[in-house]
């Protein structure tokens, strides 16, 4: 019985606006709803981001929609936090859905070596500090770049100084400023041949960087 009025309560919260819905779990997940947009966002389990630990392990594929109470919502953000302090957490993979992650996102993500970022547009980072994962940088020795990803936010992989070699798709229209200083352990980029624009020290302090196969047409 308490099952059933707790699903009817979702049910009605749902239909009155945005739903928070940090305890809510579709397939190992949490989201927050919001009913209006139709729009999600991944979030911790409970009320605050130390409520429970470990929430997230092992391989975590975020899907760019997600069904829930009858509606099918646009997986959009990351949020503040979300997978804070999931030491359990190995490889994530970000959908191309995606626009923004709050600070902090991965903070003490002690085993996260491993991402796959699909995010198509997603904003710039506006530092260093303020990227998903500034806290664990050191640890991350793969990141991949989707097919369909477009632009390279600000700061994203800054610091990353155990990355060895990176790939920019075809896909890829601008890299932002920074987004990969600090990479001392770079060694390859390839970049693809719709790249116009490179932000201010977007390989800034790649000291090892020998290796640059560049694709992009000259630009005017």
């Amino acid at each position: 019985m308490r099952y059933k009025i707790f699903t009817l309560f979702a049910a009605l919260t749902l239909s009155a606006g945005a739903l928070f819905a940090s305890d809510t779990a579709v397939d190992g997940i949490y989201y927050d709803f919001d009913a209006t947009n139709l729009t999600a966002t991944v979030t911790y389990r409970g009320s605050n981001s130390g409520s429970y630990a470990d929430e997230y392990t092992g391989n975590v594929v975020i899907p760019a929609t997600v069904t829930y109470g009858g509606n099918t919502y646009s997986v959009t953000s990351i949020g503040s936090s979300a997978f804070y302090k999931c030491s359990g957490l190995t490889s994530v993979t970000i959908p191309n859905s995606v626009t923004s992650i709050g600070g902090s996102a991965f903070s003490g993500c002690s085993g996260l070596t491993s991402v796959v970022w699909n995010a198509k547009n997603c904003a710039d980072f506006s530092s260093d500090s303020g990227a998903p994962f500034y806290t664990i940088v050191s640890q991350i020795t793969s990141f991949t770049f989707g097919s369909e990803v477009e632009h390279i936010p600000a700061y994203l992989c800054y610091g990353m100084e155990n990355l060895t070699s990176v790939t920019i798709p075809n896909s890829v229209t601008s890299i932002g400023s920074s987004a990969f200083s600090g990479c001392s352990g770079l060694t390859s980029v390839t970049i693809g041949n719709s790249v116009t624009s490179i932000g201010d020290e977007a390989f800034s302090g790649c000291t090892k960087l020998i290796n640059i196969v560049c694709y992009a047409a000259e630009q005017p």
